[in-house]
């Protein structure tokens, strides 16, 4: 990916937080992103890191081309399927 394409990227995944939050009924949490490299994250795609007091998070993702082979019997596409890794995470802070 270069740079345009993260942005893209990013804002793609901004997008997708700010819908599932009101699905969720999250709007009261401030959730901010960032992308942290694979060693940082284990074997995750994604992971939340959130204070409850002041209802806040930081969603950590990785970029799609930092995920590693998935050695899982998963169906297609679901290793990389950010919408389902975020709403995963946000389903922590209920």
């Amino acid at each position: 990916m270069d740079a345009n394409e993260h942005e893209v990227f990013k804002q793609t995944c901004i997008s997708q937080i700010s819908y599932w939050q009101k699905v969720l009924r999250l709007q009261d949490w401030k959730i901010e992103i960032e992308f942290w490299p694979h060693n940082a994250l284990g074997n995750s795609v994604a992971k939340a890191h959130m204070n409850a007091n002041n209802k806040s998070a930081v969603l950590a993702l990785r970029y799609p081309d930092d995920i590693p082979a998935v050695e899982h019997e998963w169906p297609v596409g679901e290793a990389g399927d950010y919408d389902l890794s975020i709403v995963h995470e946000l389903l922590h802070l209920m």
